[in-house]
């Protein structure tokens, strides 16, 4: 990232402008002139963003509207969030819930799906499936993934990305929605939707590039890559693990003079969900406090769960300390309204990277890539010809590619 783009983005913070900026507008602004047409346009979406959420699209008071297609479907008055009750879907006896709804005209151009939900189940997480289908019979699904399925597991919001679609689906004219969660052979559970909304996608979609472990050739390979194309990151580390064929403090500190933001991905690489509470609270305050006290400390707000998965408690200790906390997820969700539980996705080949961001441009939303180290995953001339896909698409005006810390601007958190 050149001084002049580091100034610039000084400048715009406060409007959330990312990265693959306009060099034209740049220079304007370094120049001290007036703001540009797509400055303005940076601004109006960063206003929208911060909006409050609109009511949820349902919350199932009008239960009976709802068809019971697999399993069993009823009102639960006992769990709920938003109204005065869930709908509770009981899976002991079907391998896959689903309910549905006919009768919506519904526009989801530029919104997607969240949820307000819980999940018992007996396996360790689950898909969970929201499809819409168009007054053709077009349908596109969208996917989250549930990683807290125990007994004492509570209300959640997840935010969902989009999967799988026909290609001729009109977003704009949504008939029928069902929602559906399939369990495995030996598994089964009881589902609670307390709700359902209606989030919105930024008017320009946002990818995030990002890094885990804090292997060395984050730096010595890959930033050179991403330099060249303006691509900024945020890479996860763990804070007892440095040095060796890991990132020192000094690469640190210049990748961070490079526009990278250093996060957390706890002291050491532990699966939370089988560590006790102390331990997690432990992983969790000493990773960010190491962060803190090394010059870190805007970006020390960021997690990734190692292995991508949480119990109750690391997810509560996550919200309690992070602003967001990243997990695996499908691309295009809506400006997330599950801070602790933000979805991301390892497509590390050329035609799947490819893929991933050309699903992004078409149908818009928030979306992320990460990789642990190079060339082992991916030959360093295709990592190249990842990142110079995303710069042409950046240049096109198709995508922004973002930080976290941006896109906690473009929120407001």
């Amino acid at each position: 990232m050149t001084q002049n783009r580091r100034r610039f983005l000084a400048a715009v913070a406060a409007i959330g402008v990312a990265g693959c900026t306009d060099s034209t507008n740049e220079q304007a602004d370094v120049n001290g002139g007036d703001p540009t047409e797509s400055d303005t346009d940076a601004a109006s979406e960063y206003e929208v963003a911060r909006e409050t959420t609109e009511e949820p699209l349902f919350d199932f008071r009008d239960i009976e509207e709802w068809d019971a297609v697999s399993g069993t479907l009823a009102p639960d008055e006992s769990a709920f969030v938003t109204g005065d009750r869930s709908a509770r879907l009981d899976g002991a006896h079907a391998p896959v819930l689903r309910i549905e709804r006919s009768g919506l005209d519904l526009d989801l151009t530029k919104r997607r799906f969240s949820i307000v939900s819980r999940l018992h189940s007996t396996a360790p997480s689950e898909a969970f499936d929201i499809v819409a289908t168009d007054a053709d019979g077009n349908d596109m699904q969208f996917r989250t993934r549930f990683f807290k399925t125990a007994e004492d597991t509570e209300f959640m919001p997840l935010d969902l990305g989009i999967h799988e679609w026909d290609e001729t689906v009109d977003l704009a004219a949504i008939d029928t929605r069902r929602i559906q969660i399939r369990f495995g052979e030996e598994t089964s559970g009881t589902l609670w939707v307390d709700s359902i909304r209606l989030e919105p996608i930024p008017e320009t979609p946002k990818l995030m590039v990002q890094w885990d472990d804090g292997f060395a050739s984050q730096y010595t390979k890959a930033l050179p890559i991403q330099h060249e194309y303006d691509i900024p990151s945020t890479t996860f580390i763990n804070t007892a693990n440095l040095g060796g064929d890991r990132l020192t403090v000094e690469q640190l500190d210049d990748l961070h003079d490079h526009g990278w933001e250093i996060g957390s991905h706890l002291m050491t690489h532990e699966n939370l969900r089988e560590l006790p509470q102390r331990e997690q609270e432990s992983q969790i305050r000493g990773a960010k406090e190491w962060l803190v006290d090394n010059g870190f400390e805007e970006s020390a707000a960021f997690l990734a769960y190692p292995y991508g998965t949480y119990d109750q408690s690391s997810y509560d200790l996550a919200e309690e300390h992070h602003t967001y906390a990243m997990v695996g997820g499908n691309p295009g969700y809506g400006l997330p309204r599950s801070p602790a539980h933000l979805g991301r996705s390892s497509e590390r080949t050329l035609p799947a990277a490819r893929t991933y961001v050309d699903t992004l441009v078409r149908w818009g939303g928030t979306g992320g890539l990460f990789w642990h180290e190079i060339p082992a995953e991916t030959p360093v001339a295709e990592f190249d010809a990842i990142m110079s896909y995303i710069g042409d698409r950046c240049d096109a005006g198709e995508l922004d590619v973002i930080t976290l810390s941006e896109l906690a601007d473009l929120q407001g958190r």
